[in-house]
């Protein structure tokens, strides 16, 4: 069932993967350009191609489970090995981090969170912005 207070959890879940993901972007990126002597241009580029890679990954992360793969007459398929369940990617060093981040009141368990491919796809338009906002409002061009 969700309700309105579910919806709010997943968003702020979403929201705080998004924020650990591009800071942690940002800053690694800031600190090899700082250190090239590039300045913030460095960090730019980065953030654009790294967006646009985060941007495809979750694209394959949210393409259609197919049908030989999915749910048949309620048997469930056996995944194989390369696979992970949902529960298992939500379980990266980066979903943790951004779960710590909320209060102990506003934790989901894994399997009621969005999945992982959704925040991806958020964190890379989010990344893409970044790199767009250094760009266009703080001027930093090459």
């Amino acid at each position: 069932m969700r309700t309105a207070r579910h919806v709010g959890l997943q968003a702020a879940d979403a929201l705080a993967y998004v924020v650990v993901l591009t800071g942690a972007l940002f800053l690694v990126g800031s600190a090899f350009s700082l250190a090239l002597g590039q300045g913030f241009v460095g960090t730019k580029y980065l953030l654009f191609f790294v967006g646009f890679g985060m941007f495809g990954y979750a694209a394959f992360l949210l393409r259609p489970k197919p049908p030989w793969k999915g749910d048949n007459d309620g048997e469930r398929a056996v995944s194989g090995a390369g696979e992970t369940t949902e529960t298992e990617a939500q379980d990266k060093p980066t979903h943790r981090l951004a779960n710590r981040l909320l209060p102990a009141n506003m934790r989901l368990p894994p399997d009621q969170r969005l999945s992982a491919g959704a925040k991806m796809l958020l964190a890379a338009i989010a990344v893409l912005a970044t790199s767009y906002v250094m760009e266009a409002v703080f001027n930093v061009a090459y």
